[in-house]
């Protein structure tokens, strides 16, 4: 069971659809105003609403996500509530979604590169376990035809999910399994999902990353039954291949009508936006 953790009304929406699974425990931080900045927050965090709030719910050494998006005051609490996590164990990690930074003031703008600098630092000294990293408009171009009213369900109903899907892969076993190291300090990582007629769509586009895992997901009935799908995938990933970037990729068993793939890619280089 994986803990998702979220703070202030900005991850509303994307909590509600991590609260759609029964695989996830889903905690919502929502504490009261504590002026404008991350300063305000980290000064007056409040250290007995969160303990009451993971007590139980997030036992020692769970595995704990935590939802940030970026530029709000409330992420000021962020360090501390890790901090309290971590003392009890618990494997950490953080995804970070980007806003729009054409909407936001200078003052949460500063805010966000403080907090999306912060976190990957933490990250890439081994505090955390991973970053994923999602840019909102990034992931808006990959949708159409969203009606205006459902606009933010749709948005992050489809981050959930195809990062849920990518968190059952690495869970379940899989039918094939082609390896290559991870680099330890190799903890920054952006999603990609596509199929074999459309080029990659990641979430974020990372700057040199090193390693980048593919996982097939396959209708149960093509698996059994397809003698040409292996030869497909190898020829897949001779075209994904790129100078200094190993490659992995890994075959499973998914309810799907048509083959999909999904892809993480990792870096140790902290990103900018």
């Amino acid at each position: 069971m994986r803990v998702v953790i979220g703070v202030g009304e900005s991850v509303t929406q994307t909590l509600n659809q991590f609260k759609k699974d029964d695989n996830y425990t889903v905690i919502h931080l929502d504490i009261p105003k504590k002026g404008d900045t991350m300063e305000d927050y980290e000064a007056g965090f409040p250290e007995s609403t969160i303990k009451s709030a993971f007590r139980g719910t997030a036992p020692k050494g769970c595995d704990a996500l935590f939802v940030v998006y970026g530029g709000v005051p409330e992420n000021g609490i962020l360090l501390r509530a890790i901090e309290m996590l971590k003392k009890k164990g618990a494997t950490i990690s953080v995804f970070y979604m980007v806003p729009s930074v054409s909407t936001l003031s200078t003052r949460e703008i500063a805010q966000h590169n403080l907090a999306f600098g912060a976190l990957q630092e933490l990250t890439r000294s081994g505090l955390m376990e991973r970053f994923f990293v999602a840019d909102i408009e990034q992931v808006e171009g990959m949708l159409e035809n969203i009606p205006v009213a459902k606009y933010e369900e749709y948005l992050y109903s489809y981050i959930v999910a195809n990062f849920s899907m990518i968190n059952y892969f690495n869970h379940v076993k899989s039918a094939v399994h082609i390896p290559t190291e991870i680099p330890t300090g190799a903890r920054i990582c952006s999603l990609a999902a596509f199929d074999f007629e459309s080029a990659p769509s990641d979430f974020f586009t990372l700057s040199h990353p090193t390693t980048r895992h593919y996982y097939f997901g396959v209708p149960k009935k093509q698996l059994e039954e397809d003698g040409s799908l292996f030869r497909k995938i190898k020829e897949f990933m001779k075209s994904q291949e790129q100078k200094g970037v190993n490659n992995a990729f890994s075959i499973h068993e998914a309810e799907l009508d048509n083959t999909r793939i999904w892809r993480v890619s990792y870096t140790s280089e902290i990103q900018t936006t």
